[in-house]
């Protein structure tokens, strides 16, 4: 059975006194486990369609099934968007524990494992002005993973960030990734990006958008960013997709 299910699914926009198609006849199969990265030009729909994916926003029409499930409830998402959108007033810990429910002694424990594991351990008394715009980063990851989600949904986390910090970002989040077996679907436009972290590539685009194509991603882990493979592959799917938009 797949994670997430993604049938023919249609996205509108009320757009004056008409409707204006985003997304066309979308669909996706996920499976447990899996690493999907989503590109396409800016403006394409991928946020969109991610937020369709975390139960958002409707679509309307097509269905996307979790675990064989029409509700999103069904399961656990986490969701990192593109900026980290901390609460200025609350700490780094206060940032976290605002998306728990829990209220006992147990939480500063499991917050403090999970800072831990994005490698902020000590910093839970920080405020977000005090901090570095990647550890920032890291407590907006840290909040999505510390209601130890089934699914992680991450809108292009990483594109506001110096390309240093993004690097060694995304070699983090590949190692919690495969620690942790977690279902990610990754929003990006950065193409690279995409062939160093994804087992499968969808390719967004067109007005409205379709998926015009898909690319299997089968360099063996762990990979070298500026290796040749993950630049053969770049390359490769870089000349599909210039043939498709021109």
């Amino acid at each position: 059975m797949s994670d997430i299910d993604i049938r023919e699914v249609v996205i509108s926009y009320d757009h004056g006194q008409s409707r204006q198609k985003i997304i066309d006849g979308v669909s996706m199969e996920i499976k447990k486990g899996e690493f999907v990265c989503i590109v396409g030009q800016s403006g394409c729909g991928k946020t969109t369609l991610l937020n369709v994916i975390a139960g958002l926003l409707k679509p309307e029409s097509g269905q996307i099934l979790y675990r064989g499930r029409p509700s999103p409830d069904s399961v656990r998402i986490g969701y990192v968007f593109q900026f980290p959108r901390l609460l200025p007033w609350r700490t780094v810990q206060e940032n976290l524990q605002f998306v728990l429910k829990e209220t006992d002694a147990g939480v500063k424990d499991k917050i403090a494992h999970v800072l831990e594991m994005v490698g902020l351990g000590g910093y839970e008394k920080y405020y977000p002005h005090q901090i570095s715009g990647g550890m920032q980063a890291r407590v907006s990851i840290a909040r999505a993973l510390v209601i130890d989600p089934d699914i992680l949904l991450m809108d292009e986390p990483f594109s506001h960030l110096d390309q240093i910090t993004a690097k060694k970002l995304r070699e983090d989040v590949v190692k919690l990734w495969a620690k942790t077996k977690m279902t990610v679907i990754f929003v990006t436009h950065d193409l690279h990006e995409a062939v160093y972290l994804a087992d499968r590539v969808y390719v967004l685009g067109g007005r409205p958008a379709t998926i015009r194509h898909v690319e299997n991603i089968d360099i063996m882990r762990p990979r070298e960013y500026d290796g040749d493979e993950v630049f053969k592959v770049y390359k490769k799917l870089a000349n599909i997709i210039y043939s498709i938009q021109s």
